[in-house]
């Protein structure tokens, strides 16, 4: 967002207005402040005072003009007379202990929860699942922290949050922190700070300045607006987001906090549409602060606290939000699964449009995989429409996305790559901590499904769902494909064939001259046995019960084929015989964790490296002797090869139309998608490779 100047003329005079923009977020929103000329810094001083004071007195009338809140009604979210608060948030539930006796004394809100701390907590929980927000890793401080709810949920989001409060108000606060921070999955972390506003804040608060600070019903009192201000300037750097919350009690409160803060602020309003949907109150408002320019939530629509001086804010707001046309709920067919191993059943379902950061696509192809029968066979979320290796055609996007349009071919993938978490930016995994393996059949944002029969909820698989003639996938576990490439043949590297080529190429990275051995020749291993021939491996050694595949094998490189029922010797044995003492490489391409301590078994001492790719289907947990490690073997786990869908996958289908890697050949039928169950059937009984399901034109 560059800085630029821009002079905006006066009807009713002459002179010109110098202005800034701090920022433009995809031409929807600009946020303006005046620029003091350093010559007239006192006449430019006054001219400020006079800009924020109007500008405040016309927010606190829009405020009170739209919302019209009823002093009297009571909070809805939270009950003050109760000794505890329970909410369910981030997968956790909450209770949070508060103190009623405390409203008896004057002044007091901090030891009870109000409406404000539930939705600005919620409001992170919201915008963190639509990946509008990253709390995880970021240093954050909570002013007025009091119960502790909002500091608490930062910590589960991920966040090294540093909850503050005056003296008597740790108490309560440590319990809180105490009580419901002991999860083991906690990403976050907590710390409770005496720190009254005003005072100098302690080093660790500073430094380095916080990237967000929260505060929930701080702005309640004029006499403490000017060291609540105070505080906010000490504490924040250039690139410190501020989010107040707080309840609409007392317009002459709120316009002095506004107008002092415009000085030294750029402040924005958060539309009660990027809320929680399940945590929107007409009595609360929430406000984002910055000293330089709000660099977060670029993807929100936010309704301005500052702008043109002589514009009302009625007239900003219509300006400011575009009225953009949301698409509708569609109706469409879809293969669902009613129960495990039950026969699929083509029924008509209602598909929601795509929430934030999400895109709605037709499905043209898409090629049934060996998980997709695990998981049917076995797991417990039912109803369900499976399928996850697919290609399509764009059909509409959600809020905030900006990389596809109507019309765009796409490649789905089952996990994704959000780019800005830990796991992103390490540039050592492709396990992304937002859009990892969605195993609960939601989708990531919101923890809710798309498709529903009559009101019932159908559940997802992979946050894709393929089997179906539209489907719903996060804008992240989708990689944008040129139009030429034949969506038939590539929707193979939406898992199975990228899986094969990325273990042996990332993973692993077989070198030339080595010894393979891979125990399962389906798709993957196959697709293993290909990668290690690309990279010169001298010795490729198949591995399976099924006989007929030893003869097939070998035109994806396999130089030797074993069938177990065939050898009196163990498996392990029998390789390390053809290996001069064990493999360089071992994969086990099945899920049958068993064949896992085969696997490294058959490898060499000293650098013999197994890889996992297989889902297990019954039994995870693997048996291993530890002298296998001690003499130097080494277990690694692969999921999708290790590639970043986004960042990686582009590459591989290039290598795809360049003929540098075989895709069309693991393609051993096509049915139209009234078949769906003969292709279940098909991979049962060991009679397919890949078989792709193409949908009604």
């Amino acid at each position: 967002m560059a800085t630029e100047e821009i002079v905006l003329e006066e009807e009713e005079e002459e002179e010109k207005e110098r202005m800034v923009t701090l920022g433009s977020y995809k031409g929807m929103v600009r946020l303006l402040r005046v620029k003091a000329e350093q010559e007239e810094e006192e006449e430019e001083e006054e001219e400020l005072d006079s800009f924020a004071a109007t500008a405040a007195s016309e927010e606190i009338m829009l405020l009170w003009g739209m919302q019209q809140p009823t002093l009297s009604k009571p909070n809805a979210f939270v009950s003050q007379s109760s000794l505890q608060l329970k909410l369910d948030v981030c997968g956790h539930s909450l209770s949070i202990f508060q103190s009623p006796s405390s409203l008896s004394t004057p002044g007091v809100t901090g030891a009870v929860m109000w409406d404000s701390g539930v939705i600005l907590g919620k409001f992170l929980e919201h915008a963190s699942d639509s990946e509008l927000l990253l709390l995880q890793g970021k240093k954050v401080v909570e002013l007025g922290s009091g119960c502790g709810l909002v500091g608490c949920i930062a910590a589960l989001l991920g966040g090294q949050v540093v909850l503050t409060d005056l003296p008597d108000r740790l108490r309560l606060l440590r319990k809180n922190i105490e009580v419901n921070l002991r999860h083991e999955d906690m990403r976050g972390s907590a710390k409770v700070m005496e720190f009254i506003w005003g005072d100098d804040p302690d080093l660790e608060l500073t430094e380095p300045p916080p990237d967000v600070v929260l505060g929930s019903d701080v702005i309640y009192s004029e006499g403490a607006v000017l060291d609540l201000l105070s505080t906010l300037r000490q504490l924040c750097g250039g690139e410190t987001t501020i989010f107040l919350a707080g309840e609409l009690r007392n317009d002459a409160v709120l316009e002095y906090f506004l107008e002092c803060a415009m000085k030294d602020f750029v402040i924005g309003r958060l539309d009660q549409r990027q809320w929680h949907p399940d945590y929107c109150s007409s009595r609360v408002v929430l406000y984002v602060l910055s000293m330089g320019r709000i660099c977060v939530l670029p993807e929100l629509l936010v309704c301005l606290a500052l702008a043109f001086r002589k514009t009302s804010f009625a007239q900003q707001m219509q300006m400011s939000l575009p009225c953009v046309k949301q698409p509708d709920v569609i109706t469409c067919k879809a293969a669902v699964a009613r129960g495990a191993g039950k026969p699929l059943v083509i029924e008509e379902v209602n598909l929601n449009p795509p929430q934030a950061m999400e895109i709605r696509i037709k499905v043209v192809c898409t090629s049934l995989c060996r998980s997709d029968i695990t998981a049917w066979e076995s797991q417990a979320i039912f109803p369900r429409i499976f399928g996850h290796e697919a290609t399509g055609i764009v059909e509409s996007v959600g809020q905030g996305v900006t990389e596809f349009t109507e019309g765009d071919h796409v490649l789905t993938v089952f996990i994704g790559e959000c780019g800005k978490c830990r796991q992103c930016t390490s540039g050592k995994s492709n396990i992304c901590e937002v859009l990892g393996l969605e195993r609960r059949g939601v989708m990531h944002c919101d923890q809710r499904t798309r498709f529903s029969i009559n009101g019932e909820p159908i559940y997802h698989y992979c946050a894709v769902s393929s089997f179906s003639e539209y489907t719903v996938v996060h804008s992240g576990c989708a990689v944008k494909i040129s139009s030429v490439v034949p969506l038939e043949k590539v929707c193979l590297l939406s898992c199975g064939v990228a899986a094969g080529l990325g273990a042996a190429w990332n993973v692993a990275d077989i070198s030339k001259g080595s010894s393979v051995v891979i125990f399962g020749l389906g798709t993957v291993g196959l697709s293993v046995a290909q990668g290690a021939k690309l990279r010169g491996a001298s010795q490729i050694i198949g591995v399976d019960t099924n006989p007929e595949k030893g003869e097939n094998a070998k035109a994806f490189g396999i130089t030797a084929f074993i069938n177990p029922h065939d050898s009196k010797d163990p498996i392990q044995q029998v390789i390390k015989n053809l290996t001069d003492g064990g493999a360089d490489y071992s994969f086990e391409c099945i899920g049958d964790t068993g064949m896992v301590t085969t696997a490294l078994q058959a490898c060499c001492d000293g650098w013999g490296l197994t890889v996992t790719l297989g889902v297990p289907k019954v039994k995870p947990e693997v048996t291993a002797h530890y002298g296998i490690f001690l003499t130097g073997r080494t277990l690694k786990g692969s999921l999708f090869g290790g590639w970043k869908p986004k960042s990686d996958l582009p590459s591989l289908v290039d290598m795809y139309t360049k003929k540098e890697i075989q895709v069309d050949e693991y393609i051993t039928h096509n049915l139209p998608f009234e078949d769906v169950n003969k292709a279940f059937n098909l991979m049962r009984e060991g009679k397919c490779l890949r078989c792709v399901i193409h949908m009604a034109k």
